[in-house]
């Protein structure tokens, strides 16, 4: 059996597990109709989807588990939002990889994410606690300079990736983006993990990557068109978010977050799709940027 004829299989059996658990002989019956339509081979037995079921977790961290009643299921196991990217990675690499000259249907941004090709050596250095020296260039900086790094964890915002690192220089944990790593080099030098420190707690109240420690989290209420609004209820802007009311006008939401500069940019980003309804001093804040701006174009 060729490669393809696996990942096809592959693909048709997370595709079943994923709609809700199934038995072998469910699973056994959409193999079926998959190789009737596809005209590849896919049905199986149980010992071969037990290995099927090894290298999917192997190669995909999917991970795919029986109950009680002998049904298959897909476990989200503790980080649900971890799996569920996963997935949607999963459903990317299956569209692209297996079908046939899509490229004249498939447009791309043309901005390239950089400092992706960094990903592989970092992971490996967070997950065997190995100090890393990168060259990292700030954006107002002419040129890069040496950093000598503890690496804790990669965090993705707003389409960007950013190392999480304590540095060897100040001790201070900071955020590195990966669009401005030139080098990395993993070295010999192994360091201790800090007792207590989650990168999920570190961030669960800033709206991106700006974690300022004298910033107080407060309750930011924000008014959108109804138009947008559906936009905004179906990618939330934060995990806290809750829908405080809902009309034909207007959606107001709630999210409890430190009003740092990343999230005024993402509010002024909306225009007057957006109203800050509260706190007093944030919507002081974009009153003031939004006369600021206003000035611009007074000629």
């Amino acid at each position: 059996m060729s490669k393809h004829s696996y990942f096809l299989r592959y693909i048709s059996l997370i595709k079943k597990l994923r709609s809700g658990a199934a038995s072998f002989e469910e699973i056994e019956k959409h193999l079926q109709r998959e190789e009737e339509i596809q005209d590849v081979p896919l049905t199986i037995s149980k010992r071969t989807l037990q290995r099927d079921i090894n290298e999917i977790r192997s190669l995909f961290n999917i991970d795919i588990q029986c109950n009680n009643r002998h049904e298959y299921f897909i476990d989200s196991g503790a980080d649900d939002a971890f799996n569920e990217r996963t997935l949607e990675a999963f459903d990317l690499f299956s569209s692209l990889n297996l079908a046939e000259n899509i490229s004249p249907f498939l447009h791309f941004d043309q901005r390239k994410a950089r400092g992706t090709e960094h990903m592989y050596g970092l992971l490996h250095a967070i997950k065997k606690r190995s100090v890393v020296e990168i060259m990292h260039c700030k954006f107002w900086e002419a040129k890069p300079s040496l950093r000598v790094l503890e690496p804790y964890a990669l965090k993705e915002s707003q389409g960007r990736w950013y190392l999480i690192a304590r540095d060897r220089k100040d001790h201070h944990v900071k955020t590195f983006g990966l669009d401005r790593i030139y080098e990395v080099h993993v070295l010999r030098e192994k360091f201790i993990f800090p007792k207590g420190f989650d990168v999920h707690e570190k961030f669960k109240d800033c709206f991106g990557i700006i974690d300022l420690k004298s910033a107080a989290t407060k309750k930011v209420i924000l008014q959108f068109d109804a138009e947008q609004g559906e936009y905004i209820l179906a990618q939330p802007l934060h995990s806290s978010q809750q829908t405080v009311e809902r009309n034909k006008e207007f959606i107001t939401i709630q999210i409890d977050v430190k009003a740092t500069y990343d999230l005024i940019r993402e509010i002024l980003s909306h225009g007057d799709q957006v109203q800050v309804l509260s706190p007093e001093s944030l919507r002081k804040e974009i009153r003031n940027m939004l006369k600021s701006t206003a000035q611009l174009y007074r000629k």
